[in-house]
């Protein structure tokens, strides 16, 4: 890896350190005393019964499932993913943008929400951007993270190259 590479990892992965402690500021004590008056078991109920409604398909069903998951504990990263997702798939990619880059914000060196976010930028016209959020996915798959990201990034490559030429 360049040290161009390795400094703006270093860059992302500080930006994200921040955003988190900025985010755990912001949701303070009341969303830990609604995370805890909804019990683990009922949360795990809900994101089960959420999580299969995504797999099925019904994304309005799924989505006031995993918006109420998300609101009672925004930093459990799953909530969040579960929620970007559906918003794409229901075509809000302004709004799976913001929940991707949450999602991003807990777990900074994970290459798959910014392949998301690509996704999500690309669907809304968004191309420039589009593929520097997939060129900084890239940066993330390699610095080792996951050779399944990097394949993916490589089929959004293409997709992404193939359309901006026909432009």
């Amino acid at each position: 890896m360049s040290t161009d590479k390795s400094a703006v990892a270093a860059d992302l992965a500080s930006i994200a350190s921040d955003a988190v402690q900025r985010l755990s500021s912001i949701v303070g004590e009341g969303a830990l005393t609604a995370s805890a008056q909804a019990g683990k078991a009922t949360r795990e109920s809900l994101y089960a019964r959420a999580y299969g409604l995504y797999q099925k398909a019904h994304y309005r069903q799924a989505l006031p499932l995993f918006t109420r998951l998300a609101a009672l504990n925004r930093l459990e990263r799953r909530y969040v993913l579960g929620l970007a997702a559906t918003q794409q798939m229901l075509g809000d990619h302004a709004q799976a943008l913001t929940s991707y880059l949450t999602a991003l914000a807990l777990q900074p060196m994970d290459p798959w929400p910014m392949l998301r976010c690509a996704e999500c930028l690309w669907a809304q016209g968004r191309s420039v951007e589009a593929i520097e959020a997939l060129a900084l996915a890239r940066q993330l798959c390699e610095s080792g993270y996951q050779s399944e990201a990097m394949a993916y990034a490589v089929i959004l490559d293409a997709r992404f190259s193939a359309h901006h030429k026909g432009e």
